[in-house]
């Protein structure tokens, strides 16, 4: 029954519930991490915890150790993160629809050695069309879909010698809780949506603790994509 509710949901919401579905009713095992060479990548990106031309004092300018620009995704964005494997997910219902036919859309499961699991969706758009980024958030969709937002603020992620910023929200339904963290990502100083807009979403179920569990997201895998805070401010 809970399996087949999932299908129904709209398309941010589906992202968080269909994954928490697909990770209940089949629980990973562990996997043994695998070597990976990265490398830090020179291009600046912007985060935000606003968009469309919203610009917020908790805008900051991060540099990955990946390509993450929308031209270089998903080939860019490896499997293995750290000690993380990851594999892709089932195309959520409706993705299209909702966001336009964006031009990245990758949701992917990534599990470490313990057995852990985060749920990582990127989706990206250029133009007119990344302002449905904006528009479909799990803070809005998800209270459609029988999930309870039962906090949401903005919480600091350390990177390196600084910090950038996330939206984070907790979420509980049927007895399961998830905590997401999302942000928007520019790789221009203008923040030209004719350039691309990248929306970066970070899921996890709580097990047990929530605090070890945002402790994983934020450290764990978090600071594996993202290397350095650099020192420049739009205010």
């Amino acid at each position: 029954m809970f399996r087949d509710s999932i299908r129904i949901i709209s398309a941010l919401a589906m992202l968080g519930a269909a994954m928490t579905a697909y990770w209940f009713v089949n629980r990973a095992m562990p996997l043994p991490p695998v070597d990976a060479t990265t490398t830090e990548m020179s291009t600046p990106y912007l985060v935000d915890v606003e968009g469309w031309y919203q610009i917020t004092p908790q805008e900051r300018a991060v540099t990955s150790r990946y390509d993450l620009r929308l031209a270089a995704l998903p080939a860019s964005l490896p499997m293995q993160i750290g000690g993380w494997r990851g594999s892709p997910l089932p195309p959520s219902p409706d993705i299209d629809k909702w966001f336009g036919n964006p031009e990245v859309a990758i949701e992917r499961q990534y599990v470490n050695a313990q057995g852990d699991v985060m749920w990582l969706a990127l989706f990206g758009s250029a133009g007119r069309k990344s302002f449905y980024l904006f528009e479909h958030t799990p803070q809005t969709c998800y209270p459609g879909t029988g999930w309870n937002i039962l906090r949401q603020d903005v919480d600091r992620i350390a990177i390196g010698d600084g910090a950038i910023f996330a939206q984070r929200g907790l979420a509980a339904k049927d007895g399961h809780r998830l905590l997401v963290l999302y942000w928007y990502m520019w790789d221009n100083l203008e923040r030209d949506a004719e350039g691309g807009v990248l929306s970066f979403r970070l899921t996890a179920p709580i097990l047990k603790d929530e605090a070890q569990t945002l402790r994983a997201m934020k450290e764990d895998f978090l600071n594996q994509i993202f290397a350095q805070v650099l020192a420049w401010r739009r205010f």
